[in-house]
């Protein structure tokens, strides 16, 4: 089992409708490592909260997106990424997806949340 933290969006769920909470399970800036404040996983965050992780003079800095799950690969020299993510409805309870854009550690925004038959392609499961 990989290390991971949640991100808690308010939108619409895909399946039931609702407008709620949705928990995002993220795997980037995630790691059962940490510094002499704890892990950097089974946080919870918000949109544009900063997530936990090796200070960007730390040579272990770049290494925070390296579980984004793209099938194509990233430039080592660029600090944004996108995951998809599996996320779930506080409402029904029903799985989805969801794609987050980083910035620096920092979930900056949903691009999209959909039903997990139509997970999107460039990225894994």
């Amino acid at each position: 089992m990989g290390a991971y933290n949640w991100l808690i969006v308010h939108a619409t769920c895909p399946v039931c409708k609702k407008e709620t909470d949705i928990k995002c399970q993220m795997h980037v800036a995630s790691s059962f490592d940490g510094d002499d404040t704890g892990r950097f996983c089974l946080q919870t965050y918000r949109i544009g909260d900063t997530m936990r992780w090796w200070n960007a003079s730390d040579f272990r800095y770049d290494t925070w997106k390296e579980e984004s799950n793209i099938i194509a690969p990233q430039k080592k020299d660029v600090d944004t990424t996108t995951e998809c993510c599996y996320a779930e409805c506080t409402s029904c309870n029903e799985e989805s997806f969801a794609i987050i854009e980083y910035q620096s550690c920092t979930p900056m925004a949903v691009q999209a949340i959909g039903s997990l038959d139509k997970w999107p392609e460039g990225y894994y499961k």
